[in-house]
């Protein structure tokens, strides 16, 4: 099961020697959120200097946190780390010219099939079109999602890595009650999306935002590699948008 991270604490401590604490007890954060990044990790980049990022980035939380402003530390916490490792990813060549073509393959291939068939195509349908295996696009998808992640070049993703879904299972909570209910109208819409995932991927998404599990775990249950779940996250979020953007066209405005 996934590696247990500390409970947020709720004292106001603010010492130099709590904070030092706050960073040993939290270092399985660091793993864990390296264990649940769904991006495609260029074979040049060390997981230990990516663990090394996520440290400080740790540091850096211990150090700024507030406990008066309301937020946990594990909370504070987990977006600092994630951001300091997204970074250092930042700072490599992670995108060679040939998988910039595949990716605009398969942009290319996606619209000419929403022109054609009046409706977003499924990952079944690229693939046909571009005469490429299925696998081949769910690698595309896996990439476009690790490049949107990691590059400030916002049409490099072609829309797809800035999705509302992702956002939504990231964070399915809302201070504000106008955001609440927006959130509650989504959770409807995504009810009705996950049905129309095959088995496996619903599966996929319910371990991994449901449970929790890193990609590893969730590979371990389902009997497949870290890789091919990080695919099949990757396609099961884009099916799901693919359904979500069907129903804004039913009930526009609503999501």
């Amino acid at each position: 099961m996934s590696q247990s991270v500390p409970r947020p604490e709720s004292a106001s401590a603010t010492a130099d020697g709590d904070r030092d604490q706050w960073v040993l007890d939290y270092l399985p954060l660091v793993n864990f959120v390296l264990g649940r990044l769904g991006i495609n990790l260029p074979t040049h980049v060390d997981r230990e200097d990516l663990f090394s990022a996520g440290v400080i980035g740790l540091i850096n939380a211990a150090r700024q946190y507030d406990p008066d402003r309301g937020a946990s530390f594990k909370t504070y916490a987990y977006t600092s780390v994630k951001g300091a490792i997204l970074d250092e990813l930042r700072r490599q060549d992670f995108l060679p010219r040939t998988q910039r073509e595949r990716m605009k393959a398969f942009h290319a291939a996606r619209r000419a099939l929403e022109i054609r068939l009046g409706h977003p195509p499924r990952v079944g349908e690229i693939a046909r079109e571009m005469g490429v295996p299925e696998r081949e696009v769910d690698e595309i998808l896996l990439l476009i999602r690790s490049v949107t992640w990691l590059s400030l070049d916002e049409n490099l993703g072609g829309g797809y890595g800035s999705d509302l879904v992702s956002r939504y299972l990231a964070n399915p909570r809302a201070e504000d009650p106008a955001d609440a209910y927006a959130l509650k109208e989504l959770k409807a819409f995504l009810k009705e999306a996950i049905l129309h995932l095959s088995d496996i991927e619903r599966k996929v998404i319910l371990l991994y935002y449901d449970q929790e599990l890193l990609l590893k775990e969730i590979g371990e249950v389902i009997g497949i590699s870290e890789s091919r779940v990080s695919q099949i996250h990757s396609r099961a979020i884009y099916h799901l948008n693919q359904e979500l953007e069907k129903l804004e066209r039913v009930k526009p405005g609503r999501l």
